[in-house]
């Protein structure tokens, strides 16, 4: 489960995900990016990572 911490006192909000990620949506974001929207396979071994598929979504991405 994902929770967003809203409103938020500064310019960008706290996201937390149970066991995964504490911390801004938008670090979030360009970290979800850099893995072509899936920043699961962050926590897969490199040598079962779907390294094709993923090049493939990151490109023509922009950096955020």
């Amino acid at each position: 489960m994902v929770l967003i911490s809203v409103p938020s006192a500064g310019n960008d909000a706290v996201i937390y995900e149970e066991g995964y990620w504490n911390d801004l949506f938008v670090k979030y974001i360009r970290f979800s990016f850099e893995w072509g929207g899936f920043p699961g396979f962050a926590n897969v071994p490199e040598e079962l990572r779907p390294t094709e598929m993923l090049d493939h979504l990151r490109e023509g991405l922009l950096p955020i």
